[in-house]
């Protein structure tokens, strides 16, 4: 419903008097004259009479106008803010399944890095004779190296038979900081304001 030319012409006398006086400002005689929502409440104040005086009647429009208007913004602010956090909680989802993943990666990969360095450390290290150990300034380098990867090689073994020392506990605490700290630079360099 448009209320008629009559009215409309008085409505837009008063919108104009009360901008001339700086009543109202630009922006809200703007929303007067040009908002839908304006012209629904004039004439839902007015019930389309022309004979209806309009003072008066353009502030209370103006103020139905903006609470309108406002309560639009706000529910609108709660929709964004709904889909914000419900983006929020995807991506660390999201974030908590890669550093799961990359967990794993990093444990199987340095476990098998362990792996090859004990089995070639067997098989390249082991000296024909022990004792050649005691005259290690006298030992070619490949054979000095090869001594010390045995050495470590025993020490390793001992301190897992003696100690319950598990490569795997070693290796997995590393994968765990490792890719929180990859995420954590994911994080920073995508998300730089959680």
């Amino acid at each position: 419903m448009n209320p008629s030319e009559e009215l409309w012409q008085k409505y837009l006398k008063e919108a104009d008097k009360l901008h001339k006086k700086k009543m109202i400002g630009k922006h809200d005689y703007v929303m007067l004259v040009h908002s839908l929502e304006a012209r629904k409440r004039l004439m839902e104040l007015t019930l389309g009479d022309d004979n209806v005086c309009v003072e008066g009647t353009v502030e209370e429009v103006l103020s139905s106008a903006k609470a309108h208007y406002l309560a639009e913004a706000e529910d609108r602010i709660r929709k964004t803010e709904r889909r914000y956090s419900g983006l929020t909680r995807r991506i660390d989802e999201f974030l908590r399944g890669l550093t799961k993943r990359l967990s794993s990666i990093i444990y199987w990969s340095i476990l098998l890095i362990w792996l090859l360095v004990l089995v070639g450390a067997l098989v390249k290290t082991s000296p024909e004779n022990v004792g050649s150990l005691r005259r290690i300034h006298e030992l070619p380098v490949n054979e000095l190296i090869r001594g010390i990867a045995f050495l470590i090689l025993v020490v390793v073994t001992v301190l897992n038979i003696v100690f319950g020392l598990k490569l795997s506990n070693s290796a997995r605490r590393m994968s765990n900081r490792s890719s929180r700290f990859i995420v954590q630079m994911i994080k920073n360099r995508f998300l730089p304001d959680n």
